[in-house]
């Protein structure tokens, strides 16, 4: 894993290396013994699991995005982002209940 932003705290992190290793399990597993037709893909599967994690833990509302190409822009709550890598994806996770003061 390499963070390449961050402001959590070093137990957040900690716990997001957690569910991230988990994440990539579970995905992998899902792959394997999903029904035929089914429409959720390795990306989505971690992303999934991830937010599912994070919301039950630091509760609502946080959002995870996973792939190999992406651009972002968005408002977080302070202390509550990441980005980083890991297997060869990157991912981003954040806290947003902020509004939009545009």
């Amino acid at each position: 894993m390499s963070i390449k932003s961050t402001d959590m705290s070093e137990n957040m992190i900690l716990f997001i290396v957690e569910k991230t290793i988990l994440a990539f399990e579970a995905a992998a597993y899902s792959l394997e013994t999903q029904k035929e037709g089914s429409k959720l893909d390795h990306n989505t599967l971690i992303a999934k699991f991830i937010k599912g994690e994070m919301e039950l833990f630091y509760k609502p509302t946080w959002h995870v995005i996973v792939g190999d190409n992406y651009g972002a822009f968005f408002t977080h709550e302070e202390f509550n982002f990441i980005v980083y890598t890991f297997n060869g994806k990157w991912i981003t996770v954040f806290k947003s209940n902020v509004p939009n003061k545009v």
